[in-house]
């Protein structure tokens, strides 16, 4: 008997725990996303079909879940037994978890979340179609829909190429990867496309509300979405449809839209859409339906808010209107074999050609939009159901030249205005000093609740009243951000920036061409070539040695910055190599306008005095962009520009080639990531700790604080154990390396123009290097400085490192490991280097801005970036030292004088920038009083001129012969000392 008994309890389990025949399964939307739901499968075999679900987990314990719902609908459809069970009743923002249990068992346990019943929630959706043929993206895609967990799934047609039984079967079962690890199911609002052979096939694989396969949904009060159909006639009743209900639902803040077929396809080989055109396009601008999403083309496309126009300036139909337009996106790849992007139009935002789909967040004040290349869904993270809108980890969001994501902003509540009144952008303020912050703020259609201020993105204040301020005190020599954030009654917000210095800030602008128009050629007849794909410099056939004309826009550099390097990377489109001899300077103005059709646009403009001289070697290699496609130093033709007194940050500025010869660079229109980029190294600031003493000492002392880069591929270099030379890698191992077996190597690193000068006292020193690779191994390594005067640059020679001189000072350092590529902080930089240093300037031949040299050597593994991998990156020398005239040599006829307190009252050097004469006038004095004039070089505080003499007797100043720079006149009159910053260029 007892027997018996374990056998009915085995086979009583068995039951218990079999699968039930059905798969494929799918959620479906067709009404309140918010209360209902449509849950559908295919039915393989067995009868009585039912799902159980509820808002506990019962995993497949089918018999503990609260509710049942037998199948609503049944329909046998390309040889599959279509199920749906359509749910109402629910309750909003709730997760739900269901089986479906048959005669002959039970599903996996699976769930849902409903949408929120909230109009100030938030949203997230995938729009997207044409999974047609290739199977490889169409899983892609479908995994990041599990990944990205949104509320809804989008799909615009073509699910499969035929609609035969067996690619709708295998569709489904790809599908099956949408849902994630943990059960987790996502809706889909499907679409018909013309692969789908008639509307029955979307009615009933997917129980749409209407058997006409166009349909609107509204998700949380917050979005009308409407559902359209190509493939049938758009006129008559449908567009009736349409319009009426887009008038019924006015009071919806949002409106979307997705179809098939686009009215204006960015693939030339596509017919237009007129007939979706002359129906809808009127009714989307005058319903505010803000976004479309189109597929059929096979291409990624993003628009400008456009409205319907045949007037001037549109474009098939066409213009850009920010305010009242709609945004279409698409145009599918989410499988189906991909097509050019051959078609765009003025009003494309950007386009290209790759597997993707939208990824679009809707809330009460904006709608964002951005394109998902799939092809690395594998290796994306997912998102947290606590935040489903933070992009998890490796998410591949294309970024093309207008940004990766696409804003529309609700224009009927106008966001606040703010502005940062004090202090201006760009000035300098002293350490341990407070600084007070004032913003204005208003609001058109409404009031400021209150305006949030920010230092370098950590809140510092909150000011609820009108004038809006706060106060900060900088503790360290650095830039200084200052964010005013605003918010509406509506808490709609705005932000407005600005930057203030402490110290001496040295800083790296980069900005590339952005714009068809900023980059242009024009010929030796004077006509005007904006739109080249390529910039020929200067020689272009019979249009003659040509002058091109670059404009970088949103140049965020302080007026009055001292330029140190400048210079612009090109990008090699065509090769050539013959003698080419170029002539380069600015547009001498404060703010350079864009460039025109009009001819003589670019000869027509004034023209900084100054020049740079560019002989470039030949170009030999398409797509190189290194040293040899790098225009020499341009900070000669840049200062007079940022020091006029009219330049503001942010500024445009142009910059002029001229000559003869030939080489061809890429240009925005031939490749915006390849176009011209400008490269700017730059200071701001003087001593944040001026002397308190404003009278000038005998023998002051200053101290300075000074960063200098490798500057040329030969000045890092690597040394194998076997004396080999390696001198153009794009990284420095320190110090072992497998490459061709080098081993623990000796590294030798050179800095010029330092501006050390002899006998200075070091008061710190160091090296700071950038993270290249993660590679890890410990060690510890010794380092050198090269004990001469003046330290060569390296050469091939064997062993032009190992066999140098090394000073009696070393040191040691045994780095912490390296984690994170791009890192420059504490863990990168060496030990104290100071009396390395100090042992080379005290040498009795080194002299001011001689060049030095270090060697390290010993083992292990850390790798930095050196000058050949990345010259804003490479490695930097940064030293602390003071100095004072008694330290001077005798009979170089310079001494060195501290920083005063700046106060310009009764003061005024001008012109300002100059590089011919300096006037230094003063108001406000006795004519006989006696007067002290200093012109100091604020980058060597050396000290120019030093005249004594009357008020009545101050003499110009002939700078024409000194050095581009940053220089400061320094006047005592009766007891009081002044000083004004002037540019020499």
């Amino acid at each position: 008997m007892k027997k018996i008994y374990i056998f009915m309890s085995l086979i009583l389990a068995l039951l218990t725990t079999a699968k039930a025949s059905n798969d494929k399964y799918r959620l479906v939307l067709r009404d309140d996303p918010s209360s209902t739901i449509t849950i559908a499968w295919n039915q393989i075999s067995g009868s009585g079909a039912t799902v159980y679900y509820g808002t506990t987990d019962h995993g497949t314990n089918w018999q503990n879940y609260s509710n049942s719902k037998t199948v609503d609908r049944s329909v046998s459809y390309r040889g599959m037994n279509n199920q749906f069970a359509r749910l109402t009743n629910l309750s909003a923002n709730t997760a739900y978890y269901f089986v479906v249990r048959d005669s002959e068992g039970t599903s996996q346990r699976f769930w849902f979340k409903t949408a929120p019943n909230d109009p100030n929630a938030r949203l997230s959706f995938i729009a997207g179609g044409d999974s047609r043929n290739n199977r490889t993206p169409r899983q892609n895609a479908n995994r990041l829909v599990s990944k990205l967990r949104p509320h809804a799934v989008f799909f615009g047609g073509d699910m499969t190429d035929n609609d035969t039984n067996s690619q709708w079967q295998n569709w489904f079962n790809d599908w099956q990867l949408t849902t994630a690890s943990d059960g987790r199911m996502i809706p889909i609002v499907a679409a018909r496309g013309n692969h789908e052979s008639s509307n029955s096939t979307i009615y009933n694989l997917f129980d749409t509300p209407s058997s006409s396969a166009y349909y609107a949904i509204t998700f949380s009060g917050l979005v009308r979405t409407y559902t359209l159909n190509t493939e049938m006639s758009i006129s008559g009743s449908q567009t009736s449809w349409l319009s009426g209900d887009l008038s019924s639902n006015a009071s919806v803040k949002w409106k979307m839209a997705q179809y098939h077929k686009p009215m204006r396809p960015h693939v030339s080989s596509k017919s237009e859409g007129n007939s979706q055109y002359s129906n809808w396009a009127s009714l989307f601008q005058q319903h505010k339906v803000k976004l479309v999403i189109e597929c059929d083309a096979h291409t990624v496309k993003t628009t400008w808010p456009v409205v319907p126009s045949s007037g001037s300036g549109s474009d098939e139909g066409f213009i850009r209107d920010d305010a009242n337009g709609t945004v279409y996106a698409g145009e599918g790849c989410w499988g189906a074999p991909l097509r050019s992007n051959n078609d765009d139009k003025n009003w494309t935002r950007n386009s290209g050609r790759f597997n993707q789909f939208k990824w679009i967040f809707v809330d009460k004040d904006r709608i964002e939009v951005r394109t998902i290349q799939v092809d690395n869904a594998t290796s994306v993270g997912s998102v947290s159901d606590n935040d489903i809108f933070t992009a998890p980890s490796n998410l591949n969001i294309w970024n093309p030249s207008n940004g990766s994501v696409v804003t529309i902003e609700d224009n009927s509540n106008l966001a606040p205005q703010v502005a940062i009144s004090s202090p201006s952008n760009g000035s300098q303020q002293t350490k341990n000093q407070a600084v007070s912050i004032s913003a204005t703020a208003s609001d058109a259609d409404g009031s400021v609740s209150n305006v949030k201020f920010y230092i370098n993105n950590s809140l510092i204040s909150t000011d609820s009243q009108s004038p809006y301020q706060a106060s900060y005190t900088p503790t360290q020599d650095g830039t200084y951000t200052i964010k005013a954030e605003a918010t509406d009654d509506k808490g709609k917000t705005s932000t407005a920036t600005s930057s203030f210095f402490v110290g001496v800030v040295q800083q790296t602008f980069e900005k590339r061409i952005n714009s068809s128009m900023d980059d242009v050629e024009e010929s030796s007849s004077g006509s005007m070539y904006t739109n080249s794909s390529d910039l020929e410099l200067v020689a272009d056939g019979s249009k003659g040695n040509q002058r091109i004309g670059m404009r970088f826009t949103g140049v965020n550099i302080p007026q009055g910055a001292t330029i140190t390097n400048a210079y612009i990377q090109f990008t090699v489109d065509e090769t050539n190599t013959g003698s080419t001899s170029l002539t380069i300077k600015a547009q001498n103005t404060d703010n350079a306008g864009a460039f025109s059709s009009s001819s003589n646009n670019v000869s027509s403009r004034s023209l900084t005095s100054s020049s740079v001289s560019w002989n470039p070697a030949g170009w030999s290699s398409v797509g190189a962009s290194g040293a040899d496609q790098r225009t020499p130093n341009l900070a000669s033709i840049l200062q007079p520009v940022i020091g006029r007194s009219g330049w503001n940050s942010g500024n445009s500025l142009v910059v002029v080639v001229t000559g003869t010869g030939e080489r061809t660079a890429e240009a925005y229109d031939g490749s915006s990531s390849n176009a011209p980029l400008l490269h700017i190294e730059y200071t701001v600031g003087g001593s944040s700790n001026p002397d308190p003493d404003p009278d000038p000492d005998p023998n002051p002392t200053v101290t300075v604080e000074k960063s200098v880069r490798v500057s040329t591929g030969n000045d890092d270099a690597e040394e194998a154990q076997s004396g080999a030379m390696y001198l153009n890698s794009s990284d420095l191992e320190l110090v072992y390396d497998t490459h061709q077996s080098a081993g623990n190597q000796h590294v030798g690193i050179r800095f010029n123009n330092h501006q050390i000068p002899a006998g200075a006292q070091i008061e710190e020193a160091y090296i700071q290097f950038t993270v290249d690779e993660t590679k890890y191994s410990s060690g510890v390594l010794s380092i050198y400085g090269h004990d001469t005067d003046n330290a060569s640059t390296f050469t091939s020679t064997s062993g032009n490192i190992s066999g140098r001189a090394k000073t009696s000072a070393t040191v040691s350092w045994n780095p912490p490991s390296w984690s994170s590529v791009g890192a420059a902080g504490a863990d990168q930089r060496t030990p104290e280097l100071k009396a390395i240093v100090q042992e080379i300037v005290d040498r009795s031949g080194y002299a001011t801005n001689n060049s030095i040299a270090f060697i390290i050597n010993g083992s292990g593994v850390r790798t930095a970036e050196s000058y050949n991998g990345s010259s804003s990156r490479a490695p930097l020398l940064y030293v602390k030292y003071t100095t004072s005239s008694s330290s001077r040599k005798a009979g170089t006829g310079t001494s060195e004088i501290t920083a005063v307190v700046e106060g310009l009252a009764g003061v005024k050097a001008y012109p300002n920038p100059t590089n011919n004469e300096l006037n230094v006038e003063i108001n406000g004095f006795d004519e006989e009083s006696s007067v002290r004039v200093t012109l100091v070089n604020l980058a060597t505080t050396q000290i120019i001129a030093d005249v004594n003499t009357s008020v009545a007797d101050v003499k110009p100043f002939d700078v024409s012969n000194l050095l581009p720079g940053l220089y400061a006149v320094i006047v005592s009159v009766e007891g009081q000392t002044f000083q004004q910053k002037v540019v020499v260029y």
